[in-house]
């Protein structure tokens, strides 16, 4: 049912042809106290190691295409920064993760100083916060697409959060689909360009994505949610230089 919901509000906030490509249920509700959802039926991208690999490239430019979709969708819409006692809260409590190594605890030091010297104003994007190529799906219902629905579908929204800060999907992308140097060079700019921001504020606004994850790990382990936020900004500095 959580899953069900963000999907619809992400569609709401993203607009008809961008949120085209958010697969919602065909039915929700509950049963004996649980909450369901029925979906239609997609494709795979990835089944089979001959076929990922012929796909990959097609579903690598619909994702990029697509979340340059999502960052001008949310860059029209949220046009205001985002509340800076806000994010400091969410920073100064990811900082206190016992599990971040010295150089992730240094940026988001930085962060926090940014945002009190107004160095920095953040701003809110939709983060799906699991896009990888398992969870986007060939859309192949000839009537949907018909109808105006994307080439590709994307599923599992369960932990999205329509005020994150951008960045850690497309580095998501960047692992799963293989988009590496200039290439995910050139996206970082781009969506930094949209967004207003400095080459300094790229990895403070994958953090507050990351500071939001860590207010809702559930049953993630945090050492594997360390990790992720390790390795995120040590591509997004690759990806900087």
């Amino acid at each position: 049912m959580r899953a069900a919901e963000r999907a619809s509000a992400a569609r709401e906030l993203l607009g008809d042809e961008v949120g085209a490509a958010v697969l919602g249920p065909m039915r929700s509700g509950w049963v004996d106290g649980l909450s369901v959802a029925a979906y239609p039926w997609r494709l795979e991208t990835g089944h089979g190691f001959v076929r990922s690999r012929i796909r990959r490239p097609f579903v690598r430019a619909w994702a990029v295409s697509w979340l340059r979709g999502v960052v001008e969708a949310c860059g029209a819409r949220c046009v205001e920064p985002r509340d800076e006692q806000e994010c400091i809260g969410i920073l100064e409590n990811l900082a206190g993760c016992s599990a971040l190594g010295s150089e992730v605890r240094a940026e988001v030091a930085g962060g926090i100083r940014r945002l009190r010297e107004g160095a920095w104003r953040p701003r809110a994007v939709l983060d799906h916060n699991d896009l990888w190529s398992g969870n986007i799906m060939v859309n192949r219902d000839g009537l949907a697409r018909r109808a105006g629905t994307a080439r590709y579908v994307v599923i599992d929204w369960a932990g999205a959060n329509l005020q994150g800060g951008g960045f850690v999907d497309l580095v998501r992308v960047a692992r799963s689909l293989q988009l590496n140097g200039a290439a995910l060079q050139r996206e970082i700019r781009w969506h930094m360009g949209v967004l207003g921001l400095d080459a300094a504020d790229v990895i403070p606004q994958a953090l507050l994505s990351l500071g939001w994850l860590y207010q809702h790990l559930e049953f993630f382990p945090v050492e594997r949610f360390a990790r992720l936020s390790e390795e995120t900004c040590q591509r997004l500095r690759q990806g900087m230089t």
